[in-house]
């Protein structure tokens, strides 16, 4: 267990790695790259409809479930959104964007139809899932770095997203064949394309809404102000969420292996991460984005509180979805009104013309506002004060950094560290 457990860090490293070398090769492309990313996001997560979430829960309750009627509605459910989500971006998506090729994404969403590792962990086969994704790194890898020598032009660099998400859903797919011979059954597929109603969308639909709702609540932010044509606001926002994630897969990693084990402390350890981030973060913006990127760290270290908000909410969400249906039902609600009020809240900002210090601030106010909505709705034993200290310390200590010269002193000094070293 310890070495797949080396192996999931080296994943994690070898994906910075990636990340780096790719930020630095498109340099004040890196923004719309990441933009890229996100729509792709979206798509991907519409395409796949949850439907890994849903046949892991019931796949795990029954093992016949691949055999059953529900499982065949979800597999006709996820043909037929592969195919409107394949149709909404040769129609719209594929003339606009023309940054970067966007054809990959197309032929990633087609491979989602694939996605099976759900199998792997129901059977407590990790290790295949862990290996074939530290193969999809290293020949991601191996191709970024093809990329960065301009033997490739930049123009396809989305291709390595199809290279990644190809060998780590085949691969799985194949292992995932050993423990269920027959994945598909053609005539139980159209006894239930007979038999489908409105209650299997809205089954998929609340896995849906439920598992991506912190995605799309956190970065909807980006697509609208690429609509609005502030590319510069966007590209803070894009680079400022992706620096946010550097911590949260190892944090997502430990909730999920350690949810009966988490104590109160567990706050105060994600607050005092988050601390540790802003310090750091001269370093690590200097490594993983480079030089073009440093005269951002100030912005950039405000979604340091994304990090503290998935760490807190996921673990939440986790007891809650554990807890019952009932509780599930209201948690799909409340999200949904949440993320229209915000949607529709952050659309005025915008036409506004605010500055981005302010936008910034309003979506640091939506992540703590939704939290204590959250918090009071669920009756989740909580203190209120706890998590508005995380809140505050955060941006407080980011502006003291800033006016006491912290951030210009370090960068100073990793330059010259660099310089020594060339």
């Amino acid at each position: 267990m310890l070495r797949f457990n080396i192996l999931e860090v080296l994943n994690k490293i070898i994906g910075f790695g990636i990340t780096a070398l790719i930020s630095r090769m498109l340099a004040n492309d890196f923004g719309t790259y990441l933009y890229y990313q996100t729509v792709f996001g979206y798509l991907y997560a519409f395409a796949l409809f949850s439907s890994d979430y849903n046949f892991l829960v019931n796949f795990k309750i029954n093992k016949n479930y691949l055999q059953s009627t529900a499982y065949y509605h979800t597999i006709l459910l996820k043909i037929a959104l592969v195919f409107l989500v394949i149709l909404f971006t040769i129609i719209f998506l594929l003339p606009s964007f023309t940054h970067f090729s966007f054809w990959p994404y197309v032929l990633a969403v087609i491979v989602s139809l694939f996605t099976y590792d759900f199998i792997l962990y129901v059977e407590d086969d990790k290790k295949r899932l862990i290996f074939y994704r530290m193969v999809s790194q290293i020949v991601t890898l191996a191709g970024a770095l093809l990329f960065y020598f301009h033997l490739i032009d930049v123009y396809y660099v989305t291709v390595l997203q199809i290279i990644q998400t190809m060998i780590l859903t085949f691969g799985t797919f194949m292992a995932a064949k050993k423990y269920v011979p027959r994945l598909f059954h053609f005539k139980k597929f159209m006894e239930a394309a007979t038999s489908i109603s409105p209650s299997v969308l809205f089954e998929n639909s609340s896995y849906f809404l439920i598992r991506n709702f912190i995605t799309f609540f956190t970065t909807i932010e980006i697509v609208l102000l690429a609509q609005s044509k502030m590319l510069k606001e966007r590209n803070i926002f894009a680079e400022g969420l992706r620096l946010a994630g550097i911590l949260t897969p190892f944090v997502l990693f430990y909730i999920n292996f350690n949810i009966n084990k988490i104590k109160k402390g567990y706050y105060t350890l994600i607050t005092l991460c988050g601390i540790a981030l802003l310090l750091l973060s001269p370093l690590y913006v200097f490594l993983f984005f480079g030089d073009n990127f440093i005269q951002n760290i100030y912005f950039y270290n405000f979604f340091i509180l994304v990090f503290i908000f998935n760490a807190f909410i996921e673990k939440d969400s986790i007891e809650l979805l554990t807890d019952s249906n009932s509780k599930k039902t209201s948690l799909l609600y409340f999200n949904s009104i949440c993320f229209l009020v915000s949607l529709c809240l952050f659309i005025i900002l915008i036409n506004s013309s605010v500055p981005l210090l302010w936008l910034i601030t309003v979506f640091s106010l939506k992540l703590l506002l939704y939290y204590f909505f959250f918090l009071r709705k669920f009756n989740l034993r909580i203190q209120y004060s706890g998590v508005l200290v995380s809140f505050v310390t955060i941006p407080t200590i980011n502006v003291i950094l800033e006016l006491s010269g912290y951030f210009e002193f370090a960068l100073r000094n990793l330059k010259q560290f660099k310089n020594q070293l060339l």
